[in-house]
């Protein structure tokens, strides 16, 4: 008989142990949903996501107008090479001050020259080819370093329209 008052003893502890869980579960609920306003409250009044101006105009970056002519200039950057025959590069308008982006229509080309031995050889693995060439009519870049003044450099004031079209 000892033996069934213990477990119904234990019983009850493990009813009470089990309730103060509970209770402690529910208190915290209560008290989460009781700041819930004030979190929504300071939620509204933070701005919203992605809406910082200069984001918004990099975003968005629309061209400017600025263009220029370009015959035979290389862009080389890294491992790869932009060669622009002939063509026009049109500039989106400036964000803070600097030209971050271009817009290249004409003819032109794109070399990529691995630097390692086994980036070559991966490089042909891949395209089964020694050297990769990408021919191209139409480009977009985008770009933080001193492109916008190399570009400007080789190239004549613009003859075409840089009209934003596809």
């Amino acid at each position: 008989m000892p033996l069934l008052v213990r477990v119904a003893r234990f019983n009850v502890f493990v009813c009470l142990g089990v309730f103060w869980t509970f209770a402690s579960i529910l208190l915290v609920i209560a008290t989460l949903v009781g700041n819930a306003p004030a979190q929504t409250a300071a939620q509204a009044a933070a701005p919203a996501a992605n809406s910082d101006p200069s984001y918004v105009a990099l975003r968005n970056g629309a061209l400017s107008g600025d263009a220029v002519s370009v015959s035979n200039f290389e862009l080389k950057r890294e491992a790869g090479t932009f060669r622009l025959h002939s063509g026009t590069v049109c500039f989106v308008a400036p964000v803070e001050g600097k030209v971050t982006g271009a817009v290249f229509t004409g003819d032109g080309d794109f070399v990529l020259d691995p630097p390692s031995d086994s980036e070559r050889k991966s490089l042909k693995l891949l395209t089964k080819e020694d050297a990769f060439s990408e021919k191209f009519d139409r480009m977009v870049l985008r770009f933080t370093d001193s492109t916008y003044d190399d570009i400007k450099k080789a190239g004549k004031p613009g003859a075409g329209g840089c009209d934003g079209g596809p």
